[in-house]
């Protein structure tokens, strides 16, 4: 699931790269500070540390609103919250895995400082002074017993999720997730913190209307030769890109290659090309903006992964983007080591490790990830 961040938005929030990040009793961090961010910043743990839950940190910070708490939770595949008449264990148990340990009476903060020393915060907690009672519907029981016994549902106390933000462009009353004393579920809307965000899932796939939304913005720009020239420097094969429409469903990128006498849709032609295009794509509409990638050598053939590191970071700086990234793979790594030497102050790592449930990170500099990657020294974890 593509997070579309740019929908909606009220005018953009201004970027500043972030060079700082707090998290406190978020997910499986305690008590995390991240110093000395760069343009590209690369995850690497063992599974279940944390890496995945960093980039959730990032997105809420940037967001930090209700409705981006209720999309984390839909990808990662958690009942939506919009169910009426819903108990008070349940109106908690969709935000509860969000707290460390999952004790839900701590307060999450998640704080940034960019390179202007401008700082942005959300900080969540469930606060009773705010609890609702919900009422709940009369229901009547079916069959002959209908006209003589009618149940009342009991009234729950249902205590609001609530979002204190804090950023030089936003201004405003703390926002809820909550409950109306008639049952009816609501997200208090918002406008973002931060710079418009793009999240690209490790288990979800890229999405055809994604990228041809995307490509056929740059197309009226007249900058559709861009895209297609970086395509074209690692697969020459590609000759030309176009969105073509589908009249079942939404539009998507057809690509020509010489071996085939028609178009072919590029999620079809090859999961590796696509990606690559899919990157290409959000580091260029995602202008000033923050691009959080998980496991990115996904679907990348191992000796196509050079590439790909070298394009992000040339998109990047041409569009004064910056991306956090996770990854699993030592092939991955030693495949950026060309990119990081070109620009090694561009490039940081966070190594992440978990120890009895509480997550902690140690970071590398760009100079110091290719010494360790070049003398073998196990950095992933």
């Amino acid at each position: 699931m593509m997070d579309r961040s740019l929908e909606g938005r009220l005018g953009p929030a201004g970027y500043r790269m972030i060079e700082e990040l707090t998290i406190q009793n978020f997910r499986c961090f305690e008590t995390l500070k991240l110093k000395n961010l760069r343009r590209i910043n690369i995850i690497v743990g063992r599974n279940a540390v944390g890496k995945t839950a960093l980039l959730e940190a990032l997105r809420m910070n940037a967001g930090g609103t209700p409705a981006i708490a209720n999309w984390l939770n839909q990808v990662r595949g958690i009942q939506s919250f919009f169910l009426p008449n819903m108990s008070r264990e349940q109106f908690e148990s969709l935000w509860n895995h969000f707290f460390f340990k999952r004790e839900n009476t701590r307060h999450i903060i998640i704080a940034s400082r960019d390179s202007a020393h401008f700082d942005r915060s959300v900080e969540i907690f469930f606060d009773p002074s705010q609890a609702i009672t919900q009422t709940g519907p009369t229901t009547i029981p079916q069959g002959a017993e209908a006209t003589a016994i009618q149940r009342i549902i009991p009234p729950t106390v249902i205590v609001p999720l609530v979002f204190v933000r804090s950023s030089p462009a936003i201004t405003g009353p703390p926002l809820k997730a909550t409950v109306l004393p008639n049952g009816q579920p609501v997200l208090e809307p918002g406008p973002e913190l931060g710079p418009t965000t793009a999240v690209m899932g490790a288990i979800v796939g890229y999405q055809p209307q994604d990228s041809s939304a995307w490509f056929g913005q740059l197309i009226t720009q007249n900058r559709e030769s861009e895209i297609l020239e970086l395509v074209q420097r690692e697969y020459p094969e590609v000759k030309a890109l176009a969105v073509v429409p589908n009249p079942l469903g939404p539009a998507s990128i057809w690509v020509t290659v010489p071996y085939l006498r028609d178009k072919e849709p590029l999620a079809l032609l090859s999961a590796g090309i696509n990606k690559f295009v899919t990157l290409v794509l959000a580091a260029h509409i995602y202008k000033d903006g923050l691009l959080l990638i998980d496991e990115i050598e996904n679907g990348s053939y191992f000796d196509r992964l050079s590439s790909l590191w070298a394009a992000l970071h040339r998109v990047t700086k041409e569009s004064n983007s910056q991306v956090f990234v996770t990854t699993h793979s030592l092939e991955c790594l030693k495949a950026a080591l060309n990119t990081i030497r070109e620009d090694e102050n561009d490039f940081s790592l966070i190594r992440i490790k978990r120890t009895n449930g509480d997550s902690t990170a140690k970071q590398l500099a760009g100079r110091d990830m290719i010494s360790a990657i070049e003398e073998g020294v196990e950095i992933r974890g």
